[in-house]
């Protein structure tokens, strides 16, 4: 009995592994609570974990919805430090960076064809530990990544940039010279939109969607994501 024992053990052991997957990040203001109940409309179909975090503030928490300690507003928080790029800060550290392998960070107001992600995020390109990808900008000298319309970044990559993490300037400017600065591979996904002006059927993600804006595609995209089938 004691050999089957010894001959088994490796079988339980490796049954137990973990399998990694991406995970979706949304920064949301519990406060907006239509905006807020259309994103999670959205991405109630998502192929991936999807994570809420919101400064909430005096507003009335939601259940689906974890609350950060900081921060209100845009605006210096009295130390020099952007207040969204701390709230991104504390919504990256309370996740469970090691089940993932890429983070999707959007706004509450940003609507995805979970195809499309679903395809790019399966690219070559996103295996390497220090991929970073969405739609590139450069606004001299700096080059960087419009968060609004999502940011796919490896785990390992957020990981590493916890330990130094940028506290002033503006918060896309400040990560993407930040993440150059550790050699991230910066990825251009030009289908990743910055306004709701398109068809989402015809692109990757929509930013600045209001409530009224979360047309049919959203739910249409959901359900062929849910197919694993790309619209």
């Amino acid at each position: 009995m004691r050999r089957s024992f010894g001959f088994f053990l490796p079988c339980l052991v490796s049954s137990t592994r973990i399998e990694r997957s991406p995970a979706v990040l949304v920064m949301a203001d519990v406060c907006n609570t239509a905006r807020l109940h259309a994103s999670l409309n959205s991405t109630r179909f998502a192929p991936y974990k999807v994570y809420y975090r919101s400064f909430c503030g005096h507003c009335p928490p939601h259940p689906e919805v974890v609350c950060i300690p900081c921060c209100q507003g845009t605006k210096g928080e009295g130390r020099g430090e952007s207040a969204m790029l701390m709230r991104l800060k504390m919504a990256y550290r309370s996740l469970p960076l090691h089940k993932h392998t890429h983070i999707v960070k959007i706004d509450d107001d940003t609507r995805v064809n979970w195809g499309r992600l679903k395809q790019t995020i399966e690219q070559p390109v996103f295996d390497d530990p220090l991929a970073v990808g969405g739609k590139v900008k450069t606004n001299a000298p700096n080059k960087y990544i419009n968060g609004g319309a999502g940011v796919i970044a490896h785990t390992k990559l957020v990981s590493d940039m916890l330990k130094v993490w940028p506290v002033v300037a503006q918060d896309d400017v400040a990560f993407g010279k930040r993440a150059l600065e550790m050699g991230a591979v910066f990825v251009h996904v030009p289908s990743m939109q910055q306004e709701c002006d398109l068809d989402l059927r015809d692109v990757t993600t929509l930013h600045h969607c209001s409530a009224a804006c979360a047309h049919s595609a959203s739910l249409m995209s959901a359900v062929f994501a849910a197919l694993h089938l790309v619209v």
